[in-house]
């Protein structure tokens, strides 16, 4: 092979290395960015959820024969309201706007008594950053618990 066809090879050879490399980096990039932004997700859902069974616990010792007895009116604030109720969730949520996440809180029984069950709610809906992505942009995060009262 002569030696001007095998640099010009060589040169064909470092613009394909380029291309390939550019296709191969973007589509890595991608990975790593859905990735972290699944796992966002999941943190944020977990949160919801550990936010949940927190506001449960509290709600199980504030019935009827509290000294500081909550509902049974329907409680439907978002999470950076200066409810006492609420004051419980709000450190429990580092990843999220406050504004944004709904906080619902119902006595299924219609009272407060000793027994009665009480159902909280916490919402959230997560904006998916990802660029082109295949799912949805607003994922909607919802993390419920049922208690009965204790005392």
């Amino acid at each position: 092979m002569p030696p001007n066809c095998r640099r010009q090879l060589a040169r064909l050879r470092g613009g394909a290395v380029a291309v390939e490399s550019a296709i191969v980096l973007s589509l890595w990039l991608l990975l790593v960015i859905a990735s972290i932004e699944l796992s966002l997700c999941a943190l944020r859902y977990n949160l919801l959820a550990e936010a949940s069974r927190e506001l449960s616990r509290q709600i199980m010792v504030h019935g009827s024969l509290s000294t500081d007895p909550w509902g049974p009116a329907t409680l439907t604030v978002k999470a950076n309201s200066s409810s006492d109720l609420v004051a419980a969730v709000q450190n429990r949520l580092p990843t999220m706007n406050t504004a944004d996440v709904d906080v619902e809180v119902e006595w299924l029984d219609g009272g407060n008594a000793p027994n009665d069950r009480v159902r909280i709610l916490i919402a959230y809906t997560h904006i998916n950053h990802i660029p082109f992505a295949i799912i949805n942009r607003e994922m909607p995060l919802r993390a419920e618990c049922i208690v009965r009262i204790l005392h």
